[in-house]
């Protein structure tokens, strides 16, 4: 049976016909959906790039997985002008498709919805995040933002109510806002994260490095936008400094900083106490957290974040903002409200001046991710996977297929 996957990311073509993405969803991404079914074939936005262009992305088609290319709109007036043409691609998908899954919320995934509904044919949804945050000011620069709030967030919930299995990334909160409608029949429910993270077995509760410069770190993919919270991580340091304190603070990711936080860092001061890495790889990763002392995140908006996974695996206290996803990860103690640096500085004076307040942290992370190993989330997906091949194989049973 071959299982129809919208994509998460934008997806690109070379001159021989293979398929690559930018970010992190590649051919191993998929291939976690033929632990049950035959095949897959991912639905997603498309365009013509050189070989050049795509050396930096990963490769998406491989064993197993293809792609339905959809017409790759430049900008919210193409998409709009060019709906018409988008939206006969997906219905063509869906039309000779056996069952669907949707990464949801993204515009392609209500097209495909929408047919299925009419099709009657079977699909699951994976909640990856909320609109309610990811459209608010801080986040989206769009004057549109609240056309996209309202839209998406009405969207989302008919989803949720349609489908057939409902899966979210996070335990409880993003089903606050987006229930599963448990009344339908044979509908199935769960909770598990995109992580693929080994969490070591052994586990050492940290000790702050108190006699040589204190490490923070950051990690994005990109150091070039605003909503990860660089600005704020920079405030923060710059404080910690003024304090008189030794303290280094580490970027990890690809791009530059943005104009006004270059400027912030030569104005204070502040070059010697901050590094960059440029994008690394998965071990360059883990070596940096490695010898890093506290985890720095003041994200505006996170489905439920990787990095501080990754960060909680090497026993690293983690600072983040106060978002229903790090809530989810983290105590109160460690959060600090969305754009408030002066929150960060003094969770993080506490953490360096308090070394069992640190200690205590290290521990309570070491705890917590365990919660998130490989093994315990593949389980949950491959149960729920399997559940959704299980309606699917009923229906074309019953279609005399």
């Amino acid at each position: 049976m071959k299982l129809l996957v919208s994509s998460c990311a934008r997806l690109f073509k070379t001159p021989d016909g293979e398929i690559y993405t930018p970010v992190a969803y590649g051919y191993d991404f998929y291939r976690r959906y033929l632990n049950v079914f035959e095949s897959v074939e991912v639905m997603g936005f498309c365009k013509n790039i050189s070989f050049e262009e795509a050396k930096s992305m990963l490769k998406v088609t491989g064993e197993n997985v293809s792609v339905c290319e959809i017409t790759y709109p430049n900008g919210e007036w193409d998409y709009i002008r060019k709906r018409g043409a988008i939206k006969k691609e997906v219905h063509k998908a869906v039309d000779r498709s056996d069952v669907l899954l949707l990464r949801v919320p993204e515009t392609i995934c209500f097209l495909a919805m929408d047919r299925a509904i009419k099709k009657k044919i079977p699909f699951a949804i994976e909640v990856t995040s909320d609109p309610l945050n990811l459209y608010k000011k801080d986040n989206c620069p769009s004057k549109y933002r609240l056309v996209y709030k309202i839209y998406y967030y009405l969207q989302l919930r008919r989803a949720s109510y349609y489908a057939t299995g409902t899966s979210y990334v996070t335990q409880y909160e993003l089903q606050k806002h987006y229930p599963p409608n448990l009344k339908k029949a044979n509908h199935f429910t769960s909770f598990y994260t995109d992580t693929n993270i080994s969490i070591p077995k052994e586990m050492t509760i940290r000790k702050l490095h108190k006699y040589k410069k204190i490490r923070f770190i950051h990690i994005s993919v990109s150091v070039g936008g605003f909503a990860k919270g660089h600005k704020e991580a920079i405030e923060c340091i710059s404080k910690l400094v003024n304090d008189g304190l030794d303290v280094e603070l580490t970027f990890v990711g690809e791009g530059e900083l943005a104009d006004s936080n270059r400027k912030f860092i030569e104005n204070n001061n502040l070059t010697e106490h901050i590094r960059f890495t440029g994008k690394l790889d998965y071990n360059g990763v883990i070596k940096e957290l490695e010898d890093a002392d506290i985890f720095l995140f003041p994200s505006y908006n996170e489905g439920l974040p990787r990095v501080v996974i990754e960060a909680m695996s090497r026993a690293l206290p983690v600072i983040a903002s106060d978002i229903p996803a790090h809530r989810e990860l983290l105590e109160k103690e460690c959060l600090s409200p969305v754009k408030d640096s002066d929150g960060l500085y003094k969770i993080a004076k506490k953490m360096i001046s308090d070394e069992s307040f640190y200690y205590e942290v290290s521990n309570r992370n070491i705890k917590k991710v365990r919660e998130y190993d490989i093994s315990i989330i593949e389980n949950k997906r491959n149960d729920f996977y399997q559940k959704l091949y299980d309606v699917a194989k009923e229906r074309l049973n019953n279609n005399g297929r």
